[in-house]
């Protein structure tokens, strides 16, 4: 059994108290990086080119789930050393200042410290030698991450029966009323313990203990005891509050409501609104924000939540005011507009709110830090004297606020996909720039870095912008799909070249098409497939227009023609089909458009163009249920379920009617079929329609039959069942299989079981059968994608277990039917698979290396993980299929297909053929076949009028 490794890197979190961070220069120019954390995993990117480094993990087997991370830069402490190294300091603080902030660069180290849902924090140290000497990969949640990945050294367990929510650590730069060189850094911790969940305590830890109790060299499975060496500074109440399940409330109705008010009797009406108000649900409210900050030798740290700021004031110096201890409350919630967003400079603080308002509290650190340590003025509380400032530019809630380095500007982001900059020193309350559709998603997270801005998207893109003139320096598109599955759209995954793959419709861009590089783990070009312009919700309260989507593709065999069917939606539902979409029975239309794409010249996989488009393919209120193209790229087969019909669409070269030359692809129907009445109640599914090799022979899977057509008279051949066992569910996948050793085979499966047949049937010169049942019973086991490799002419069945949420993966040998489990756990359900083929004649592949070093299969699961599963066929262990989830159910094979190549097999072949008066006809030998070149039949046009109608049986 082998282990998958996983060849994507998630960039965005949905936990709200990880945040991304920028590392400081580790070891000159260009060395700085930025921490992109999700709840298993940190990826490092390089600032300077976005490329990534490498992926720092918790420990080797993905638990604990890490809450939060910070970076505590901090002079370096070796003994001897440390008194040298202080003593550089010195001298440097006496230099001017480009010499003070190389010395102060060449003595500190950087600590990044992650704190995890068991009491832990662990420390990975960020330098240039730990990301260059990183292991090449490992293991996380059941999967081998692509390397270098980083481990953390050290372990501190800081408590035993809690959790860490947040960490905090006071830069270097500022070491308060302190100007000693000594090391007093310190990390402030809030922790819920998990006997206490309506309380979460505000603890400190001085960093100079870490060295003491340090242990020495790798320290990953060791755990150093630190619980005693907290201090414990403040306890704070959890809160509950009240919001609504869609964000806010209808803008509309309120508008209605001030209109109602003039009369007495309208204002009566008011009170089933407040009915209403008591079905909202209620939610726990932690804060999701910590920082801390200098201000007049006092330490500061800001706690936000989302109904008010708790701000602690870490200073011997300071009083215990109202019962309080050194902590100033300030409840800003305004109703049932929440905040969702808090930013700090030095001074100010800055806060978001559910309604997209933004309140600029001037100066509120200064006024705390004199209201709590003296010289303020004792009487009044902040609350009452902070000059508050209001900005109202986003219709949604406000995701994300950032300050520039130079605190005179101030960044904010959200839903709409637009970073706002508002002036922070001028009196307007207007933006001063806006940057609009800076990415397929919302805005997620900003980041300052020295005058640029780090843009986190919720498409899983990061993007690099010079704030002065606000131009693009690079972007890296990750992975474009969402953790918890996304939308209805089913991507589709293509091996394009080399170790470029096509997603086709992932679920965060369903109208695109990616091409993702799995080395670079990035996505290297797109193509914007269904036009789109995208808009967010007009009010808070609406159904969103919902997105284009790629709802089939089909390629030819070489790949160098692509046709795809797409769904656009409009708000005139007097076009194409319409749909209730929403909870509040918002309607809308949608528009079907066929597209006919050819590859561009020297494209490599990568580059298509369009040729022809066709609106509305089987009318305009029908959808396309299955889409197929043949081997050649001359044929394309469309079908719908609402037309009860099924259309041939034919390639045609034509020059141009001006000049005569550069001549042109069209595309137009050759065929029009309506489902015979016997079919007319059993619908198609989308993987259900195949040609055969020449594209003579179209096989269309009705329920639990395939019917089989000859593509050139349209008239119906004959109808095989799917298997003879007692499978009742419909067919959802159907080829006809085009590798020499296993010539017109028909491939077939349902949800519950796997069968290959001869379309020749039993009267036919060849005949070998088998069949897989899965039995649903005790576990919910579904088959969910089934892959033909045709290098290894075997065939990949992918099972998921519901119960479970595993999904395995079963190799099928197509001559022999012996199964092997390739994978046997794999988390979450895995929505497409492709095996990795050598396409082209200029490929550099060498054929050896490809079988056995590089991956044979690629899956991609709902969760947005792409894996690479291994190719090393000798070593699967043939360990028979003895798994509790399902039973095997092989029919007895005949060895006739396993010897074709044989004289005698020919010989009997031949002898078919002349009862027939037909010559077998010799193959074409394409690229990716193997050096043979043995003659083999053909399901040719004459060959499928002639023998498929005397010969199958009916």
């Amino acid at each position: 059994m082998t282990i998958p490794l996983q060849v994507s890197s998630q960039l965005i979190s949905d936990k709200s108290t990880l945040r991304p961070l920028t590392t400081p220069e580790l070891g000159g120019v260009g060395s700085r990086f930025i921490l992109l954390p999700t709840t298993r995993s940190i990826t490092v990117l390089s600032e300077h080119s976005g490329q990534r480094v490498a992926i720092i993990l918790a420990n080797d087997s993905g638990l604990p789930i890490i809450q939060c991370m910070t970076i505590l830069s901090r002079p370096i402490q070796s003994g001897a050393a440390a008194s040298a190294v202080n003593e550089a300091i010195k001298t440097s603080m006496q230099q001017p200042r480009k010499n003070a902030m190389n010395g102060n660069a060449a003595a500190t180290e950087n600590w990044l410290l992650l704190g995890c849902s068991d009491g832990t924090i662990r420390r990975v140290t960020l330098s240039l030698e730990s990301l260059k000497v990183s292991s090449t990969s490992a293991t996380c949640s059941g999967l081998k991450v692509a390397g270098p990945c980083l481990l953390p050294e050290q372990i501190y367990k800081v408590a035993n029966d809690a959790k860490i929510l947040l960490l905090s650590a006071v830069p270097l730069s500022a070491t308060g009323r302190n100007n000693s060189t000594n090391d007093d850094s310190s990390i402030h911790i809030l922790m819920q313990r998990k006997d206490d969940v309506k309380r979460v305590q505000l603890c400190k830890l001085a960093v100079s203990l870490l060295d003491h109790l340090a242990v020495d060299g790798n320290a990953t499975d060791q755990v150093i005891d630190m619980a005693e060496s907290l201090v414990c500074l403040d306890e704070f109440e959890r809160l509950v509050e009240t919001v609504a399940p869609d964000d806010s409330t209808d803008r509309k109705s309120h508008k209605k409501d001030k209109k109602s008010k003039k009369s007495k009797k309208s204002k009566k009406e008011k009170k089933p609104r407040q009915d209403v108000a008591l079905e909202i649900v209620s939610r726990d409210v932690v804060p999701f924000v910590m920082a801390a900050a200098h201000v007049s030798e006092s330490l500061l740290i800001v706690l936000a939540s989302r109904t008010c700021l708790h701000i602690y004031c870490d200073d011997p110096r300071a009083a215990i005011i109202d019962g309080q201890t050194k902590c100033v409350d300030m409840d800003l919630n305004k109703g049932r507009n929440s905040m969702t967003a808090m930013a700090m400079s030095s001074t100010h603080v800055a806060v978001g709110y559910r309604s997209g308002e933004i309140h600029l509290l001037d100066s509120l650190l200064v006024l705390t830090q004199k209201y709590l340590v003296g010289g303020g003025d004792k009487t009044h509380h902040p609350s009452q004297t902070v000059l508050t400032r209001k900005f109202h530019w986003h219709a949604h809630p406000v995701a994300c606020l950032e300050f520039s380095n130079s605190n005179n500007f101030l960044l904010s982001g959200g839903e709409e996909s637009v970073m706002v900059t508002w002036q922070v020193a001028g009196g307007t309350d207007r933006p001063t720039q806006v940057l609009p559709r800076v990415a397929l998603g919302g805005i997620h997270n900003i980041v300052e870095t020295n005058g640029r801005a780090v843009l986190v998207c919720t498409d899983n893109s990061v993007q690099l912008l010079q704030l002065v003139d606000q131009s693009c320096i690079w972007r890296h598109q990750g992975l474009a799909m969402a953790p918890n599955g996304g939308p209805l759209s089913r991507p589709f995954l293509r091996h394009a070249s080399m170790d470029v793959f096509q997603i086709v419709g992932p679920s965060l861009a369903p109208g695109y098409m990616h091409w993702y590089d799995i080395r670079q783990q990035q996505v290297v070009k797109s193509l914007e497939v269904a036009l789109f312009n995208r808009i967010s919700r007009a009010e808070p309260g609406e159904t969103p227009m919902p997105s284009p989507m790629i709802t089939h593709t089909a390629y030819s065999k070489t790949g160098d023609v692509m046709v795809t069917c797409e769904r656009v939606p409009t708000e005139n539902t007097a076009i194409g089909y319409v749909e209730t979409v929403g909870g509040d029975g918002f309607t809308v239309g949608f528009v079907t458009t066929l597209r006919f794409w050819s590859e561009n010249a020297n494209g490599n996989g990568q580059s298509y163009e369009l040729s022809a488009a066709m609106a509305f393919p089987h009318g305009t209120i029908n959808r396309v249920s299955s889409l197929c193209v043949s081997n050649d790229g001359k044929f394309v087969c469309t079908l719908s379920n609402d037309e009860n019909a099924f259309r041939i669409w034919h390639q045609a070269m034509s020059d141009d009617e001006m000049t005569g030359t550069n001549p042109r692809v069209e595309w137009a129907c050759q065929y029009r079929v309506t489902t015979p009445a016997g079919y007319a109640n059993s619908p198609v599914n989308m993987h259900a329609v195949a040609f055969s090799s020449d594209a003579s022979v179209i096989a269309i899977g009705y329920g639990r039959n395939i019917a089989l057509w000859d593509r050139e008279e349209m008239t119906l051949l004959t109808s095989v069942p799917h298997c003879a066992g007692d499978d009742q569910h419909s067919i959802e996948f159907v080829k006809i299989l085009d590798a020499k050793a296993s010539l017109d085979m028909l491939l077939t499966a349902t949800s519950s079981s796997v069968s290959l047949q001869s379309v020749f049937g039993s009267n036919g010169p060849v005949r070998s059968e088998w069949m897989y049942s899965f039995q649903k019973s005790s576990n919910a086991l579904e088959v969910t994608n089934v892959e033909y490799i045709r290098a290894h002419n075997m065939v990949a069945v992918c099972m998921f277990d519901e119960n479970q949420r595993r999904s395995r993966v079963l190799l099928i040998d197509v001559v022999t039917g012996e199964g092997s489990v390739l994978v046997n756990d794999i988390n979450g359900k895995i929505i497409s698979i492709v095996a990795k083929e050598q396409r082209r004649s200029g490929s550099s592949w060498n054929k050896s290396a490809a079988m056995q070093n590089t991956p044979l299969l690629f899956g991609l699961t709902v969760g947005g993980v792409l894996v690479a599963l291994n190719s090393e066929l000798d070593g699967i262990e043939h360990a028979g299929l003895i798994a509790d989830s399902y039973t095997p159910n092989t029919a007895p094979t005949m060895p006739l297909l396993a010897t074709f190549r044989d004289r005698a097999v020919k010989r009997t072949a031949s002898v078919a053929l002349d009862m027939l008066s037909i010559k077998p006809s010799k193959r074409v030998k394409s690229v990716a076949e193997d050096d043979e070149s043995d003659e083999a039949t053909l399901l040719s046009t004459s060959y499928a009028r002639s023998f498929l109608a005397r010969h199958l049986q009916r």
